[in-house]
């Protein structure tokens, strides 16, 4: 259900773009210098603003560590994840694009879209944040088109 809101946030442009510094401070995350641009749809914004106390600090967590392997990443190299931090191709053909899933705990996820353009000093990372919250069956079916 919340798949199905944030690709209908996409499909009318309820959607925030953020500069990369605006989106660290919106979500609490420290200055991490890298070439990523960020759009969260309302979905995901929504979600996020339910997020109290330890799920939140975990989300803020998770974030920095992400941000850190994207700043590195490419199209050819893509962020892995890490111990504690599970990255995974979600549905690729959704929207044409690669939709991926955050894990970070058995009870905290976030799923986004990652496209890559190149702009004249190289590439630049475009993470479109799709929605945030546990895990849930129903929603990942939905996603990857099964129900």
């Amino acid at each position: 259900m919340a798949h199905e809101r944030a690709a209908h946030d996409l499909a009318v442009g309820r959607v925030q773009h953020l500069e990369h510094a605006e989106f660290l401070e919106m979500f609490e995350v420290p200055l991490i210098p890298a070439r990523i641009e960020w759009t969260v749809t309302d979905e995901f914004t929504r979600r996020y603003g339910r997020l109290r106390g330890r799920s939140h600090r975990a989300v803020g967590a998770a974030l920095t560590a992400f941000i850190s392997d994207l700043a590195v990443a490419s199209p050819s190299a893509p962020p892995k994840g890490r111990p504690g931090l599970q990255l995974r191709p979600l549905a690729p053909d959704i929207a044409e694009r690669g939709a991926w899933s955050l894990s970070w705990s058995s009870e905290g996820r976030a799923t986004f879209v990652l496209e890559w353009t190149r702009s004249a000093s190289g590439h630049v990372a475009n993470v479109t944040w799709l929605a945030i919250g546990p895990h849930g069956a129903p929603d990942r079916k939905r996603w990857r088109g099964n129900a």
